[in-house]
């Protein structure tokens, strides 16, 4: 017999299952149609702004590779490294030769005199976003991403941070940015990108070795300088300079381990630390240590630098002539650039700059006397492009007697009014637009060299030369 209440029981189990069945449906249902509306509205928040964020991040790992190529060269600088407060350059002028170009820069001293001057952590991440921020600047060219986009770049808002970390550097670019498209319209502000590169490797190889060295005073740690390479397993190379004196070591001494620098001898020695990077090319760090062994000398009297750092210009093409003046008559005179070579025992210095050579260089000149003690200064050279009017090169002209000869000047420069003349009787140049019109005579044919000059309102002058040659008229026989 079956028990009533029993039957309840079951009918009230049945209702609780279907009951919880048609919740958890629901449930269900609501999710999903919610996932939906968040998928359709991330979508429409973001649209096609993917091909953005790639275009900005390709940008920003390109960057980082350039500023780790050029940054390792000049010891993790950009800036011309110098102590503001003594007005002393804290670097040297160096060149390297790529591309078929001699490229120039500067490279900071790690060790002065047993001074540790190697720069922190945090400056080195500085320097490189001083570095890469224009890089960054130069390669967002948005035009490229017309007509699918409409971008609106804050260019004036654009900050770069740094984070060097381990064998990574990590590059944060606040860059705010208004992305239209058709009718969506969305903002951007932070990316970010990241590179593995050997470079916090070879700085941090660099700070070691430069601390060991800087407790070394005149003796050069040659074991040091190994035993680094080694545990990191790096090439080292480096150069020996010196600026007085026939040899820099003493090397009749019997050492192994280390090399000393003799007295009254100023040296540097220029070290390049390189390893495979990506791409599987070197990467490169070079730095300075600078052995002073003056000090007897080092004072503040014997110096004829100013409190300022004076600053004189000269531009390409035209003879720039300086003279360097002391108070003792006989001194011996040096410098540390490859633009120009002082006169040794004037102290004049004396050339004319070229293209190359356009750019701030910091001088620095040294001056000997018979006792050997050194005075040395430094000045600012800001070398400026030629300012004249451009013309186009003339080629060998022809013009026949009788016959009416025309040619057009063509010369350019922006917003200026140009005035044009010449050396020559044959003719006489439009003074305002440069034309010539003339009709040769007999008694004139022959060969002729004449200089067209061309005047803008500063009262810059250019020249070119006209080959003209006047022929008399042909007939046939």
């Amino acid at each position: 017999m079956w028990d009533r209440n029993l039957g309840k029981k079951g009918q009230v189990t049945v209702f609780i299952i279907l009951g919880i069945l048609i919740f958890a449906l629901f449930v269900v249902a609501l999710y999903l149609l919610s996932n939906s509306q968040n998928q359709k509205l991330e979508e429409k928040t973001y649209f096609g702004a993917t091909p953005i964020v790639q275009f900005v991040e390709s940008c920003i790992q390109q960057s980082i590779k350039k500023a780790i190529t050029l940054n390792a060269i000049q010891g993790g600088f950009n800036d011309i490294r110098y102590d503001k407060d003594k007005q002393e350059l804290l670097s040297i002028p160096y060149t390297i030769f790529s591309h078929d170009n001699y490229i120039p820069f500067y490279v900071p001293f790690y060790v002065e005199s047993s001074v540790f001057l190697a720069p922190s952590e945090k400056e080195i991440e500085l320097q490189f976003s001083k570095r890469i921020k224009p890089l960054i600047s130069e390669c967002l060219d948005f035009s490229k991403l017309e007509p699918s986009y409409e971008i609106e770049a804050q260019t004036e808002k654009i900050n770069v941070s740094t984070e060097i970390v381990s064998e990574t550097i990590t590059v944060n670019l606040f860059y705010p940015l208004t992305i239209k498209e058709k009718e969506d319209v969305k903002e951007m502000y932070f990316f970010k990108e990241s590179v593995k590169t050997v470079y916090p490797v070879l700085y941090q190889a660099a700070i070691e070795y430069s601390e060991l060295q800087s407790v070394k005073e005149n003796e050069v740690c040659l074991s040091c300088m190994q035993e680094i390479a080694d545990k990191y397993n790096l090439m080292l190379q480096y150069a020996e300079f010196e600026n007085y004196g026939d040899i820099i070591f003493n090397k009749n001494k019997e050492v192994t381990t280390n090399t000393e620098i003799l007295a009254n001898h100023t040296a540097m020695l220029v070290y390049h630390l390189s390893k495979e990077d990506f791409g599987g090319k070197n990467l490169t760090f070079i730095f300075v240590h600078l052995f002073d062994i003056h000090d007897e000398y080092a004072h503040p009297e014997n110096n004829f630098e100013s409190k300022i750092l004076p600053v004189l210009e000269a531009e390409v093409g035209a003879e720039f002539t300086y003279p360097i003046m002391t108070v003792e008559e006989e001194m011996t005179y040096f410098d540390d650039t490859d633009l120009f070579e002082i006169g040794h025992d004037t102290g004049l210095i004396k050339f004319i700059p070229k293209e190359a050579d356009v750019g701030e260089h910091i001088i620095k000149i040294m001056a000997v006397d018979k006792q050997k003690k050194i005075k040395k200064g430094y000045f600012v050279l800001k070398i400026k492009k030629l300012e004249k009017p451009v013309i186009d090169p003339i080629d060998y002209l022809n013009a026949i007697v009788g016959e009416e000869f025309t040619y057009q000047v063509k010369a350019n420069e922006e917003d200026a009014k140009l005035s044009y003349f010449d050396d020559t009787n044959l003719f006489e140049t439009n003074k305002e637009n440069g034309s010539i019109i003339f009709t040769p005579k007999k008694e004139q044919v022959g060969e002729y060299l004449i200089n067209i000059s061309v005047f803008d309102e500063k009262g810059n002058l250019n020249t070119v030369e006209m080959a003209l040659i006047i022929d008399d008229k042909y007939t046939e026989k």
